[in-house]
């Protein structure tokens, strides 16, 4: 049975061997000490920006080209956010806020701001992290969102303050005694930037009814932020938001999440989840009552709850549709046969990235009203896209789309020569009409409302969009501030009199209305929140006769009414342009899904209608017009009969009179009476219109150039036992291997503001203070290719068995490294150094004295490749891939040898059920050359139990000519060096279960308790000489016994592969994350005796 077992290890390693052995050698993964190798992402600069800044009070805002206006309203909206979050935590800001505007996502996208540094990501103790007053904010055309992210900015300013402290004693202190779960600050935060929106209450309500969100720990492991918000909201509707900053000071206080919820609600956090549940059960027991599902049946097959769906767009003869999906950033445009159920990718792009906010604006498309062809709009490397794709020849034109930042929305013209669509310029949304012929573009909105959703109308003669604007009339100069109210109406555009006044299809104060589309000649229809979540309204246009005198006079009415009465919102739809058919996007039981439908009616009867109106908006005739004090009246000149013709609709003569009783209250008022201000979130914090004018008027600052200035990044103060440079040792000459041990490590990071420019530097002295190390390095992240410089010096002391004497090995290295990324994710880095190794025999005796120093220099030389695809979930815990492949080259300039390099380092985290994550690593390297390195195989890095971790009583082979040495890590139940050579392979692959957090169906309050891990994990590889770990001259099979005059050598036949088990638990105490595991060797089929070890370090 042994033998089998044998066997078939023996052929799956031969089988990794031989797949690491044909990989090409542009790679990376240095095995400078062991596992620890670096990996982490980049950020790739298309453009270059020009930053300039405005200076207030206690902010600055920073912007570059287009987004001057934008900074001018990010300065005002801060100035009374700042004020009200302020009074919310009970806390003053320390230091001057900075925020940096993007004018769009893929500009944010490019910035180093947050790229982090992993190189201390194998140890977590002592690492405190300065606290930033850093807010990045970007343009998505809604000043409603921008306000949003300004708000979220400025809190989580405050936040981090208010918990970590503002000097360099708390933040020290509260690195290490304070951890706040995900679901506590990011809930709490993106709760008071935006509040509990419609699409919120969608969302939450599909999950309680379906009962994925009836359990708060099951709800954390399928979205913690999204939980967090809605306890947080809970935590406000109950209890009010005066309680919020006393829960803050205690849980700071009492360095634990559960005291603040105690001390002030009177809830442990077991109680408060029950309370969660209840309340969210309660007020969704009944919200479907009277509500109908979804029309139709699903059309699009399958969906999945992994992807977002969106950018529907049915064809015109509504046999085929046009959507998008977008999985973590990698998206797809699907043509979908509803017939055959059959679909086709006609367009991808992106890629999966699990760190990366996602853009799901783009891509955007629209069918040409032939059919045949269908438009995208895209953005690549910072720029706008614009594909014609073929349906019937399945090809694609690609033409570059200039002058704008961003598309948002696109919809043809009746005879396809023109394009509609929102656009952003210059830091605002607008609407242009583009020529496809001409490739002209004509602009017809120019001001600081938001214009989204446009389309053409009524035989092209009218535009048809949603917008936030207060005023019904074209370039009027209006103040750049949101209105109290800032809700979205629907209006309509002439486009053939191109007349500067608009007209309003709805009227809602307090209500939004998006996405119209032209139904028929009489008829829209459009998507409101005006019962609660997003339901589908028809608007249509009536006359009749008001008065005859010598010409027959009309007047005009527009009725719309609630269309749909569904349960779930509706996200997107979409009318073909024959206006026969209409497509619906909603979410529904935890993933997005499409229904297709006939196209109503929009002129019947007030008896076939099934909704009351909602609101009516109708012309006066001229002679009542003299009664009625409203501005919206539009005088006309009356036809004469023979020029009038009841069919038609004049759409410039109407005036709003709504059936909602809230309006009907305002239309009664009394002029000059006060109006009562309606009830709003604590969260609106918008800036008020009608408040502004009461104050001082808001000014500008002068326009300021940014210049580098550098300031505190981090600091580190840990005990650490791994070396601070990436470099071998030089090779001892025997079988033992230097281990620096625990000792102090003080590190500080500079920064600029932007993070393009890093300063560091580090030491590490030696108790004995004759093995300290030094480093510092400059890194260059300003441009698309980016570059580091590093100066290290360490020292160790040896002995010599053969001499009897000390030595000292000093190193000073000095290198660039170039890395060249291709996304945030892949790069290829080159590395060009050299190296000085001095040895310098110590003096002890008279024999020493007399003993020469010497000295060897060395050029090196690296070729990466690193790809990093994961994301944290927690601590020591990932989601992802990530590897390395290298190449590397060390030239001795005296001797002339070279030694060459090459392995690869593998990585993969899935997800096992919750938080149970499953990590495998599979790592190799070998040495060719004049010279080699060495492996020592066994245990595990940074081992401070057992204390004599290295077995010298394992041979090496002197016939090698060994240059470095190092070791391969992780293979758990053996000391380092079971087995040694100048080539490796291992395979690692562990199960960690955090737990508590798994089993505890609640919060957990000791930061321990939360971060330990039970793990269960398996080690096996080997390391051997000559050309495979099997052969004969694997110097593990021959021993040589020097006996004289005799020589013996031994042929022996020993398994080369070995392997242990076991199992370990994991934990954060003081900030260190400390392991403990107990492990079994396996070697020649026996079974070793158990090793404990104890270390420090992540991963494995």
């Amino acid at each position: 049975m042994n033998n089998i077992q044998n066997r078939a290890l023996n052929t799956f390693l031969t089988f990794v061997l031989g797949a690491f052995l044909i990989l090409p050698s542009n790679t990376q993964a240095q095995f400078y000490r062991g596992l620890q190798t670096d990996f982490g992402k980049n950020r790739v600069q298309y453009n270059q920006f020009d930053w300039t800044f405005y200076r207030f009070k206690n902010y600055d805002t920073y912007f570059y080209l287009g987004g001057q206006d934008l900074a001018a309203f990010v300065g005002q909206t801060a100035e009374e956010e700042i004020e009200e979050l302020e009074k919310l935590f009970d806390y003053s800001t320390s230091g001057r806020i900075h925020f940096m505007i993007f004018n769009k996502l893929s500009d944010l996208k490019q910035t180093n701001i947050g790229l982090e540094n992993e190189t201390e990501e194998y140890n977590s103790g002592g690492v405190t992290k300065i606290v930033g007053n850093k807010v990045l904010l970007y343009f998505n055309g809604d000043h409603e969102h921008l306000r949003e992210q300004v708000r979220y900015g400025i809190a989580q300013v405050l936040f981090s303050q208010l918990m970590y402290g503002g000097n360099i004693r708390d933040r020290l202190q509260s690195s290490v005694l304070l951890s706040l779960p995900e679901w506590y600050s990011e809930g709490l935060l993106t709760y008071i930037a935006r509040g509990w929106t419609e699409e919120d209450d969608n969302r939450m309500k599909d999950g309680v009814l379906d009962g994925r969100y009836t359990k708060f720990k099951k709800f954390i492991s399928e979205d913690e932020e999204f939980a967090g918000h809605s306890l947080w909201h809970f935590v406000f509707e109950t209890y009010g938001s005066a309680s919020v900053a006393n829960m803050l000071y205690m849980t700071r206080i009492n360095r634990n999440v559960e005291s603040g919820f105690e001390f002030v609600l009177g809830l442990s956090l077991k109680s408060l989840n029950e309370n969660w549940v209840s309340y969210y059960e309660k007020k969704y027991e009944n919200s479907d009552k009277n509500k109908s599902e979804p029309k139709g049946s699903i059309q699009v097959q399958k969906t999945k709850s992994k992807f977002n769906y969106n950018n529907i767009g049915l064809s015109p003869d509504a046999k085929s549709i046009v959507y998008v999906t977008n999985q973590i950033g990698k998206y797809k445009v699907w043509l979908y046969d509803l017939k055959t159920h059959k679909k086709k990718c006609i367009s991808r792009g992106g890629y999966k990235s699990m760190v990366q906010e996602i853009d799901y604006s783009f891509p955007v498309v629209t069918w040409h009203p032939s059919g045949k062809q269908i438009t995208i709009f895209k953005e690549k490397k910072g720029k706008i896209l614009m594909d014609f794709y073929d349906v019937k020849k399945g090809k694609t034109i690609q033409n570059n789309f200039f002058y704008f930042e961003k598309v948002l929305d696109v919809s043809y013209s009746e005879d396809g020569e023109n394009i509609l669509l929102s656009g952003i310029r210059r830091g605002q949304s607008d609407l242009f009409v583009y020529n496809i012929r001409t490739r002209t573009t004509e602009q017809i909105t120019n001001d600081f409302f938001d214009d989204l959703n446009p389309s053409f109308s009524l035989d092209d003669k009218f535009i048809l969009f949603s917008s936030n604007r207060t005023n019904d009339t074209l370039g009027v100069e209006v103040e750049k501030i949101l209105p109290e109210r800032n809700n979205f109406d629907i209006f309509l555009y002439d486009y053939k009199t191109k007349s500067p006044t608009l007209k309003r299809v709805t009227n809602t104060p307090i209500h939004d209305e998006m996405h119209p589309l032209q139904l028929d000649s009489v008829g829209f229809s459009y998507i409101s929140n005006r019962n609660g979540i997003y339901n589908r309204y028809i608007s249509t246009l009536d006359s009749a006769l008001a008065y005859i005198d010598t010409t027959e006079h009309y007047r005009y009415i527009i009725k719309n009414y609630e269309q749909s009465h569904y349960n779930r919102s509706v996200e997107q739809h979409s009318v073909n342009s024959y206006k026969t058919h209409y497509a619906e996007l909603f979410y529904q039981d935890g993933k997005q899904n499409i229904y297709i439908n006939a196209v109503p009616e929009s002129n019947l009867s007030e008896e076939a209608r099934v909704y009351r109106p909602s609101q009516i908006i109708q012309y006066i005739p001229p002679n009542e017009q003299a009664e009625v004090k409203d501005e919206n009246v539009i005088q006309s000149e009356p036809k004469t009969k023979a020029e009038t013709d009841s069919s038609k609709i004049d759409i410039n003569n109407y005036l709003f009179q709504s059936e909602f009783e809230e309006e009907a209250a305002d239309a009664s008022k009394k002029e000059g009476e006060e109006e009562k201000e309606k009830p709003t979130s604590l969260l609106s914090g918008i800036i008020s219109s009608e408040n502004a004018a009461d104050t001082l008027p808001f000014r500008l600052p002068k326009q300021r150039q940014y210049e580098t200035s550098f300031s505190t990044q981090y600091f580190v103060a840990q005990l650490s036992n791994s070396a601070l440079n990436e470099s071998y040792q030089s090779f001892s000459g025997r079988a033992s291997f230097f281990d620096t041990g625990i000792n102090g490590f003080i590190k500080l990071g500079l920064t600029d503001l932007f993070d393009d420019y890093r300063l560091t530097g580090g030491v590490k002295p030696s108790f004995n203070l004759n093995s300290n190390e030094y480093i510092a390095y400059f890194e260059n992240y300003k441009k698309r290719l980016d570059y580091k410089l590093t100066f290290y010096r360490g020292a160790r002391e040896l002995s010599s068995d053969s001499l009897f004497q000390l030595s000292e090995v000093q190193t000073h290295e000095a290198k660039i490294k170039l890395i060249w990324p291709f996304n945030d994710l892949s790069s290829v880095r080159f590395t060009y150094g050299y190296r000085n190794d001095r040895q310098v025999i110590l003096s002890t005796d008279d024999l020493s004295l007399i003993q020469p120093n010497r000295s060897s220099n060395y050029f090196t030389n690296k070729a990466e490749y690193v790809y990093d695809n994961t994301m944290i979930t927690g601590l020591n815990l990932r989601n992802g891939m990530r590897m390395k492949l290298f190449a590397e080259v060390l030239n001795e300039v005296e001797e002339q040898f070279n030694v060459y390099v090459f392995g690869l380092d593998v990585r993969n985290y899935t997800k096992v059920h919750r938080q149970i994550i499953w990590a495998n690593r599979f790592a190799a390297s070998t040495s060719q050359g004049d010279a080699k390195l060495i492996y020592y195989m066994g245990a595990l890095d940074n081992t401070f139990v057992p204390t004599n971790n290295f077995d010298d009583n394992v041979q090496i082979d002197q016939t090698e000519n060994y240059a470095f040495q190092t070791i391969a890590t992780n293979m758990r139940g053996f000391l380092q060096n079971i087995r040694n050579g100048n080539n490796f392979a291992v395979i690692n692959s562990e199960v960690r279960v955090p737990i508590f957090e798994y089993l505890f169906n609640r919060p957990i309050r000791s930061d321990f308790l939360r971060s330990m891990q039970i793990t269960t994990f398996v080690d096996v590889g080997t390391a051997w000489t000559g050309s495979s770990p099997f052969a004969d001259d694997n110097s593990l099979n021959i021993e040589i016994i020097d006996s004289q005059p005799i020589t013996v050598t031994l042929q022996k036949q020993i398994e080369p592969v070995v392997a242990g088990y076991g199992f370990g638990v994991r934990s954060r105490v003081f900030g260190y994350y400390i392991k403990g595991d107990w492990a079994w060797g396996i070697e020649d089929s026996v079974r070793r005796d158990l090793i404990f070890y104890l270390s420090l370090g992540l991963d494995f």
